[in-house]
């Protein structure tokens, strides 16, 4: 985490941009989370982790926190436990969550 206590102060007449403060604190936290997010995922991608996630239609399997699998339809949906028997199933894997 980046330190946000810093102020964004106008060079010219000194005043504390308040609105360019909280804009830059808020795109510092949102990338703290995708860091913290992307990491963990290349963790369990490294370790191949499941369960993941399919379309019985589809032919692209993912992790069950990809906004990808968030629109699967339940009725239809299959899961693995491990990257390997979606590969053997004949499936690809998801190119947003690293599957």
């Amino acid at each position: 985490m980046q330190d946000t206590s810093a102020e964004i102060v106008c060079l010219s007449c000194g005043e504390t941009l308040h609105h360019a403060t909280e804009l830059v604190r808020g795109m510092v936290e949102e990338i703290d989370e995708l860091q913290a997010r992307l990491s963990f995922m290349e963790e369990q991608s490294d370790r191949g982790d499941g369960p993941f996630i399919a379309s019985r239609r589809r032919r692209k399997f993912h992790r069950l926190h990809c906004v990808w699998a968030e629109n699967l339809n339940q009725w239809n949906a299959i899961e693995f436990q491990t990257h390997a028997e979606a590969v053997e199933a004949g499936y690809k894997p998801c190119g947003t969550c690293c599957a």
